[in-house]
């Protein structure tokens, strides 16, 4: 008869998530996952899989969470009024301290891994089109030039900001971070 489980999964995965984005895969020892979470080696894989799947479902939580965390954020920033190419800044060149985990996870897996590369290229395609659908709004708006296509401006946008995730994730300086940041903004100013 099987036990009941008495943790709860979800913690226990942002938990594990947080370790990787901190670490990252390679670096997070079975001992570090299992202190993180509080469980232990049997219930970890009994429940999640092995290291490499666990890994695969922090990542696909990390996507979701992100994409609804940043949908929320720009549905509220638009309805108190606020433009677009200033969500854009905001949304694009955070800098948090901590970077992205999924660029840092492109650094880290090099393509190597057909099932982390798709996570990361999902997200970073979710993503793309509410970059796009800002670039749009901007360009309607006139705050953003309209001499190219608003996907191609997309493109160099997000191209900025995985750059600007790199750096973050090799402690660039705040101050030559913010200084890219706004120079990003100016090129696409109508």
């Amino acid at each position: 008869m099987a036990r009941t489980k008495e943790f709860d999964e979800i913690k226990v995965l942002n938990d594990i998530l947080t370790l990787f984005w901190e670490k990252g895969f390679h670096q997070s020892s079975l001992e570090d996952i299992t202190r993180a979470c509080g469980l232990g080696k049997q219930s970890l894989y009994g429940t999640y899989g092995n290291k490499r799947e666990l890994f695969l479902k922090t990542l696909v939580m990390y996507r979701e969470k992100n994409i609804s965390l940043i949908r929320s954020k720009i549905e509220e920033l638009i309805e108190s009024g606020e433009a677009p190419i200033s969500i854009l800044q905001k949304l694009l060149f955070c800098n948090d301290g901590k970077g992205c985990m999924a660029i840092s996870s492109m650094i880290e897996f090099k393509g190597e891994d057909e099932e982390v590369r798709k996570e990361i290229v999902d997200l970073l395609c979710l993503f793309r089109e509410m970059v796009l659908g800002l670039v749009a709004k901007g360009q309607t708006n006139g705050e953003i030039t309209d001499k190219m296509p608003p996907e191609r401006i997309a493109d160099v946008l997000m191209n900025a900001r995985n750059g600007f995730q790199v750096a973050q994730f090799h402690k660039m300086p705040g101050d030559d971070l913010n200084n890219v940041a706004s120079w990003t903004i100016d090129l696409i100013r109508a």
